[in-house]
């Protein structure tokens, strides 16, 4: 595997990890599953507007994932340092 593929795969990882993991998990899991929970409801407020949201989410994830794919992927590694070649 060479530099550029390596990076590639490794900066894939931190922003699937970072802006499909981390960012989304905490407002999804409380807003979504314990909330209507702690207040009794059988849903959410706007379940459309809630099932709309996770599309997008889901949307931009494929997007994410796929651009290794395409030879789109960003390679400048976990720190976004830009590169000088």
């Amino acid at each position: 595997m060479d530099a550029q593929t390596y990076n590639a795969f490794f900066t894939l990882h931190g922003i699937t990890m970072i802006f499909l993991v981390v960012i989304p998990g905490i407002p999804a899991i409380f807003g979504n599953f314990f909330l209507p929970i702690m207040i009794g409801a059988k849903d959410v407020a706007f379940p459309k507007l809630n099932l709309l949201s996770w599309w997008i989410y889901m949307t931009g994830a494929a997007i994410a994932i796929s651009s290794q794919f395409w030879d789109r992927a960003p390679d400048t590694g976990w720190t976004f340092y830009a590169l000088i070649v």
